[in-house]
């Protein structure tokens, strides 16, 4: 909470919808960032490599950014 304010008022308002803004456009960059990564998977049938270790790389990288937004989700619920 920002000093000098009291609880529930006005400014906690206003970080309360700047957090949940927060939270959707982290949300929708891991959705895009996963969606960018739909024409790798696809050239996994054919037998490339590359494309697949790039695919993990992604899987990986959105976990890690998946499990960082559920602590942020719990910190906020907390609150």
């Amino acid at each position: 909470m920002v000093p000098g304010s009291s609880p529930g008022g006005p400014t906690t308002l206003i970080l309360k919808k700047r957090s949940k803004k927060m939270i959707i456009r982290k949300l929708k960059e891991i959705i895009e960032i996963l969606i960018s990564a739909e024409e790798d998977a696809k050239k996994i049938s054919s037998g490339n490599a590359s494309a697949g270790r790039r695919v993990r790389k992604v899987c990986m990288d959105a976990t890690k950014d998946l499990k960082d937004l559920r602590a942020e989700i719990l910190k906020e619920i907390k609150k």
